[in-house]
């Protein structure tokens, strides 16, 4: 008589559970080509961490659920993941103009300005492109120990700060005459805070001839115009 264990019936049932066995491989591997596929799409448009994360997602994968024999198809997907993440694109350099109202008025130099030099805060405002409606405050310096002929060196510095709070940082060096009254810069950005961390950029800033001067303090028009990296 045969054994228990060598039945048809339990013959039957250890076959169902190879095939059961097969299936749930079969679903495994599939899954890892899905992580590892979604891994890569996502390193086409997304950022460096994610990229790298899915990269090691599908490295395990491909290692835990491919046989010897197979083509590991998973781990290349991974190794194709992490070259998207180390060859990110860089930042686009984008326009970046500024129609501001400036009002300043003339005080005392920071620390580091030079000897005999003259000096003015400046608050301005206005709308400008990637910033919307903003503010800033910027320290200028005249260095009057260079000027010839009333025309000479001048230097600006501070922030401009969007309405999210984001803050993006300039310094300027440019040239001012007394004779015309026009402040002519060129800009360079150097980082900011937020989504302007690290920002780039240059251009030109110019101030025309105030609308209102007291001699001390006044108001008038600033135009900036150049680009930015972000």
């Amino acid at each position: 008589m045969p054994s228990r264990g060598s039945s048809p019936r339990s013959a039957a049932r250890t076959a169902v559970a190879a095939k059961f066995h097969d299936l749930l491989e079969l679903t495994a591997r599939r899954a890892a080509w899905r992580t590892g596929l979604a891994g890569v799409l996502l390193c086409c448009s997304a950022t460096t961490s994610i990229c790298t994360s899915f990269s090691a997602i599908a490295t395990i994968a491909g290692r835990r659920w491919l046989p010897r024999s197979e083509p590991k198809v998973i781990v290349v997907v991974g190794t194709v993941a992490a070259l998207f993440a180390q060859g990110a694109p860089a930042a686009s350099t984008l326009p970046l103009r500024a129609d501001l109202t400036g009002s300043f008025a003339f005080g005392p130099c920071p620390a580091d300005a030079p000897a005999g030099a003259l000096c003015l805060s400046d608050e301005v405002s206005g709308v400008m492109s990637h910033l919307g409606a903003s503010t800033g405050s910027f320290e200028v310096v005249f260095d009057l120990a260079r000027f010839v002929d009333g025309c000479g060196p001048i230097s600006k510095r501070g922030s401009f700060v969007a309405a999210d709070g984001d803050r993006l940082d300039i310094v300027a060096r440019g040239t001012f005459c007394f004779t015309t009254l026009v402040a002519s810069y060129t800009y360079t950005v150097t980082g900011g805070s937020a989504r302007f961390t690290g920002a780039t950029g240059t251009g030109t800033w110019l101030v025309p001839p105030p609308a209102t001067f007291d001699g001390v303090a006044g108001q008038g028009d600033e135009l900036l115009d150049g680009t930015i990296s972000y």
